[in-house]
């Protein structure tokens, strides 16, 4: 019966609202309801007498910044917060853009004010774009950032670790950006809180490098036949520089007299760029009597006209172009070092293996750690204790001292 009514009491409304002017038209409420409109408890927060809940208002640069709490302390923190985050000079998010989605406010948000606003690396990001991409977006892009809960991320993460082809790092890197992307929605007012900080993250399960033989490098070095690219694998061999860190050097940089080269920067694989380091540091790093023969040779064969000049790289590309440019990591491994490879005969490698033998070689013949970590160019000693720490040599002292502390 009360149904009904409610009915017909609906149509005899939308009949005279029909009639009357937009501005003057009263939204029908039924007797006893609730009054849901707003009541000023302080400055910009308000109650809504129905839930119980407060709205928060923040007013910056005109835009205003829109947020709900459940209690009225809750709503004070949450306007501290904003206009802290408005002093510090974070924009935020307005009213009209409070239901953006995970997706959208990583695209048009984070990548360009956070990422390439902060003067992040091409390739940086594009290694965020590409975690996001393949692990965050199809589960969770779609969801509103104000709507993400605990239950999502921890979603999230189980489907992680569900994915067996995919590593620990990238498991870890992948909750970490989203866990970083909650942040800064947090901190423009999308959220009141970051519920991926409370997910704990997978371990790493770092994989071991694998390193090639001594003998094996050799014999692939060997059957690289082209000039300039058989200097950059020596080169890499008797370094342990990163392939875009040997290909961006310029001949300033070399000192063949006190038999050091600088490595100060890289090229960025995708646009070719010249841009800094993987670690953005510069060192310097000592050559053995070998490399500095082996260069000095080269150079000479520039100078002759044997082999391809375009200064100021060491190991220029053919090109016509005046400022000439370096050679192509591509080009130099799918042309010139993956032949090589099959030539040889030996089980296949990468010429970034070349590194990992250089730093394993050291080690194994007494080298202090610090020392290989500088000339590797790591940005702490731990990073090369974790990646070749299994190739330190036993001290037989010490293996006899605790021999003789258990007799």
């Amino acid at each position: 019966m009360i149904h009904g009514a409610w009915i017909l009491a609906r149509c005899a409304y939308a009949l005279s609202m029909a009639s009357t002017p937009a501005s003057k038209r009263v939204p029908l409420r039924l007797v006893g309801a609730p009054d849901e409109r707003p009541m000023r408890v302080e400055r910009g927060i308000w109650k809504y007498p129905g839930s119980g809940r407060y709205g928060v208002f923040v007013y910056r640069r005109g835009e205003q910044v829109f947020r709900m709490a459940e209690t009225l302390t809750e709503a004070r923190d949450i306007r501290s917060e904003l206009i802290r985050s408005g002093k510090r000079g974070i924009k935020l998010v307005a009213r009209a853009n409070q239901k953006i989605e995970l997706g959208a406010f990583f695209d048009e948000v984070y990548v360009p004010d956070i990422m390439r606003g902060n003067g992040l690396k091409d390739s940086t990001i594009r290694a965020a774009q590409s975690r996001f991409n393949c692990h965050i977006r199809p589960p969770l892009g779609d969801v509103r950032v104000s709507d993400l809960a605990y239950e999502s991320c921890m979603a999230l993460r189980a489907e992680l670790l569900d994915n067996d082809g995919i590593a620990g790092q990238t498991r870890r890197e992948c909750l970490l950006l989203l866990r970083q992307i909650l942040e800064e929605a947090m901190l423009r007012g999308l959220a009141s809180t970051n519920p991926a900080a409370l997910v704990r993250l997978p371990k790493r399960n770092r994989v071991p490098v694998v390193v090639p033989e001594l003998e094996h490098a050799k014999k692939i070095i060997a059957e690289v036949h082209h000039p300039i690219a058989h200097m950059v694998a020596e080169f890499l061999r008797q370094t342990g520089a990163r392939l875009n860190e040997a290909l961006a050097l310029e001949w300033s940089c070399v000192d063949l007299p006190r038999k050091k080269v600088r490595i100060q920067q890289s090229i960025d694989q995708v646009t070719g760029r010249i841009v800094t380091t993987k670690t953005s540091a510069v060192r310097l790093v000592d050559m053995p009597r070998t490399l500095v023969s082996q260069l000095r040779d080269y150079r000479a064969a520039q100078e002759r006209g044997d082999v391809h000049r375009h200064d100021p790289w060491v190991f220029p590309a053919k090109s016509d172009d005046a400022s000439g440019r370096p050679m192509n990591d591509r080009n130099f491994q799918q042309r010139h070092w993956d032949p090589a490879v099959s030539r040889a005969g030996v089980p296949r490698c990468t010429p970034h293996s070349l590194r990992h033998l250089f730093a394993s070689h050291l080690l194994q013949r007494g080298l202090e750690i610090t020392y290989v970590s500088k000339l590797l160019g790591h940005g702490s000693v731990y990073t090369t204790a974790n990646y070749y720490a299994h190739f330190l040599p036993g001290s037989s002292a010490a293996r006899q001292q605790l021999d003789d502390s258990f007799d």
